[in-house]
């Protein structure tokens, strides 16, 4: 009967206005999202729709309060609800187009050496996934291991000092080692450039080059 029709300006914010004055309890809300749930379980979204969702939010962005709230919540996740995310993802693979479209996203961003420190800071010890309470000797994931390999390679070209094969899998080779002398570890005149076969010889004591 009231299909087709329009409120007011006016109606509308009465009714606005009613609605937040009502104060649902926390056990009507966690009702409420639990039957929503339960309604849309199994169901999808056409190609259709979700190009329509993606169309309507393309260009939008959050406000650092909703940010927030979206941190917040994922901050408090329990365990179950991590387990099941996961196995919900298993087994998804990205087509080529999604994996074109990131890669276009992410073109050309250079990550500042701050930003790549934090990073590391944020997952170091026990904050990795992988932490086991132990100490590495030598921390190859450390943003200043991984700006003095690069500046190594960079010195030398990319090329090994021992055979001249340039390029493929090399190696930033401590020539004072790692443990000997810690002051020493980030210096680049330290360094040296040697791919995987001279550089195993090199720990063997032997410099010759490989025939």
């Amino acid at each position: 009967m009231r299909l087709g029709s329009h409120y007011s300006p006016e109606v509308l914010a009465k009714i606005i206005e009613a609605r937040r004055k009502q104060q649902r309890s926390r056990e009507s809300v966690l009702a409420s999202v639990r039957a929503a749930t339960a309604a849309w379980k199994g169901k999808h979204h056409s190609p259709e729709s979700k190009l329509k969702m993606s169309e309507a939010t393309k260009g939008k962005k959050r406000s650092d309060e909703t940010r927030h709230k979206i941190s917040e919540a994922a901050r408090h996740r329990t365990i179950a609800t991590r387990y099941n995310m996961s196995e919900a993802q298993k087994g998804k693979h990205l087509s080529p187009e999604h994996k074109l479209k990131l890669s276009e996203i992410f073109r050309g961003r250079n990550t500042t050496l701050e930003t790549r420190r934090k990073m590391s800071e944020a997952q170091k010890g026990p904050k990795h996934w992988n932490w086991k309470g132990g100490v590495l000797p030598r921390n190859r994931s450390s943003v200043e291991y991984n700006e003095w390999r690069r500046r190594v390679f960079k010195r030398d070209y990319h090329t090994c000092q021992r055979c001249d094969v340039h390029g493929g899998h090399l190696r930033a080779h401590h020539i004072v080692g790692w443990v000997v002398d810690p002051s020493k570890r980030y210096e680049v005149a330290n360094g040296i450039t040697l791919c995987i076969l001279c550089h195993r010889k090199e720990h063997r004591g032997k410099r010759q080059k490989v025939a």
